[in-house]
């Protein structure tokens, strides 16, 4: 029995959020052209093709010898199991493809078709998959012609897609087996360290910087996009997946005025200035989060707002001194990444707003499941508080900002307060005040702060953020990690003195971290690596687990 198909999601093998498939599917923000793929009784409409030509392979591209009267998809494919039909009034032929994405004769020829070499013989009818397989069409005449049918019961496994998006499929599955018994345990997906941005500033001091081209932006703007797609659509496809964190430095920070992009961005809005440009750059660079329906948490990274020019300077008087509009404050940063990006409601402080409502980039939320109470506790290690006016732009700045002490007075006094049975700390960076030359201000103490905590001891603080907290009849909400990026390393090691375990993620595209904290293990894996390693809250660790 067959139905007429509906593109849809599948747990085992549908990843949607990266293909361009129907109308119901996410839109696409990277500049790659959108493929359009309708399944009904009489349609199947794919707007993305080429004509004359097939990339048939991992590593050739075969013209046919026909007029230009045929058509081929050049860069879809579409995944249809044993059992689908494809028809079509006009001559047509279908190309099918193993698992390596190689064609296949056997498949191609089990479909009912004649070959001449690696060729569809062209023909009218009815040609029927023996396997699955992955397939792409030529037609004398149009795409729109040919009609698609599979067995009810494998319908949901019909997706459209690149080769990119459908090798994610094993991954999904992947994460899905990793996770599969863990309806008790707590899991997220932790990516950090993205650095989008067009220019990289004199670093070396010699007065000449270099900047990326706009075509070089261009193609690492598609490759991140690709990449947080990866995470949402994994996310988005397992049960198991309770939340993503954005581990900061999410653009590279390092933009001028002399910046192809920002020259581009003014060309659009000639007001524009370098903060706002940049504030541009972090939407841009997070869009694809706006489709993810777990809870997404974003944290600042010390490269997020633009500070890089003031840190790198140098004593090199030809290299630009950077102004107070190139950079992005607090108001920005809350109005323009917290508010459009986090999609759950956090409780931030109160007491660090602006028209009444909360500005802090430190925040944490609550996340109730399977009659427990786990607290996601969101620093900001870049916690440098710029003066800004009405519209956001900072007028005066302070120089490089750590965890201020107005955040530990917030953390002792309310983020580790209240009834939670564990609580999972996450920031951009570690947690020692390691850049203490601070003149503005003096960094709050983190370390003593959550050692205190876990030792159920008392913790002092004095200055214009005064606090005295005593943790000893704390009996629960024991903090089980603090994990971070910052530091482009991946290693994990465990704090004796703090009792947690410390975790550290490497670059974002060489990276995705799946964490699963269950019971008195944390467990945790690489998408990219098969070592699952249990680390136990005894400080121990397994790295034996498979």
């Amino acid at each position: 029995m067959k139905r007429i198909l509906a593109i849809t999601l599948s747990l085992i093998f549908i990843i949607t959020s990266f293909v361009a498939c129907g109308d119901n599917t996410t839109t696409n923000t990277s500049s790659q052209p959108q493929t359009e793929v309708v399944l009904a009784p009489v349609d199947l409409t794919i707007k993305n093709f080429e004509k004359g030509k097939i990339n048939y392979s991992s590593i050739s591209e075969f013209t046919l010898e026909a007029d230009d009267a045929y058509e081929s998809m050049t860069k879809d494919y579409v995944y249809l199991p044993s059992g689908s039909t494809v028809s079509c009034d006009s001559e047509f032929g279908i190309y099918c493809f193993s698992n390596s994405f190689t064609v296949n004769q056997i498949l191609m020829q089990g479909a009912g078709q004649s070959l001449d070499g690696y060729n569809p013989v062209l023909q009218t009818g009815t040609l029927t998959l023996k396997s699955d397989c992955y397939v792409r069409f030529v037609v004398k005449g149009s795409l729109a012609d040919i009609k698609i049918e599979a067995p009810s019961d494998l319908a949901s496994l019909v997706v459209c897609g690149t080769r990119k998006a459908m090798e994610l499929q094993p991954k999904i599955k992947l994460v899905n087996d990793f996770l599969k018994t863990g309806n008790e345990s707590v899991n997220y997906l932790f990516i950090t360290d993205i650095h989008y941005g067009s220019g990289v500033d004199d670093l070396d001091g010699d007065g000449i910087r270099t900047y990326n081209t706009l075509e070089e932006t261009a193609k690492q703007l598609e490759e991140l996009h690709e990449y947080i797609t990866t995470v949402v659509t994994i996310a988005n496809n397992s049960d198991q997946v309770d939340f993503v964190v954005i581990g900061g430095d999410i653009v590279n920070g390092y933009e001028t005025p002399d910046s192809p992009n920002y020259q581009q961005a003014k060309e659009k809005d000639p007001n524009i200035t370098v903060g706002k440009h940049l504030l541009g750059q972090l939407q841009e660079i997070l869009a694809p989060l706006k489709e993810c329906t777990k809870p997404v948490f974003v944290l600042s990274g010390n490269h997020d707002d633009n500070t890089g020019h003031s840190i790198y300077r140098g004593n090199n008087p030809n290299q630009p001194q950077s102004v107070d509009n190139w950079h992005l404050s607090d108001l920005d940063w809350s109005r323009g990444v917290m508010d459009e990006f986090i999609n759950v409601d956090i409780v931030r402080d109160s007491s660090y707003s602006h028209g009444g409502k909360s500005i802090s980039k430190y925040y944490y939320y609550d996340l109730e499941k399977n009659g427990k109470t786990t607290r996601i506790l969101c620093l900001d290690y870049n916690d440098d508080r710029f003066t800004f006016d009405s519209k956001g732009e900072v007028t005066a700045r302070p120089n490089y900002g750590l965890y201020h002490e107005a955040q530990i007075k917030w953390l002792a006094e309310k983020g580790l307060q209240g009834d939670f049975d564990e609580c999972l700390v996450f920031s951009h960076a570690n947690m020692t005040a390691e850049q203490a030359s601070i003149d503005a201000y003096s960094p709050g103490d983190l370390e003593g702060l959550l050692e205190a905590y876990q030792t159920k001891d008392r913790f002092k603080q004095g200055g214009d953020y005064p606090v005295s907290a005593d943790f000893g009849s704390r009996t629960t909400g024991n903090i089980v990690l603090y994990h971070h990026g910052h530091e482009h390393k991946h290693y994990h090691s465990f704090d004796y003195k703090k009792q947690l375990w410390r975790l550290s993620t490497a670059m974002a595209v060489t990276s995705i971290d799946i964490i699963s904290v269950n019971g008195n293990s944390i467990f945790k894996k690489e998408l990219n690596n098969s070592l699952i390693t249990e680390l136990l809250r005894n400080g121990t660790e397994n790295n034996t687990v498979q």
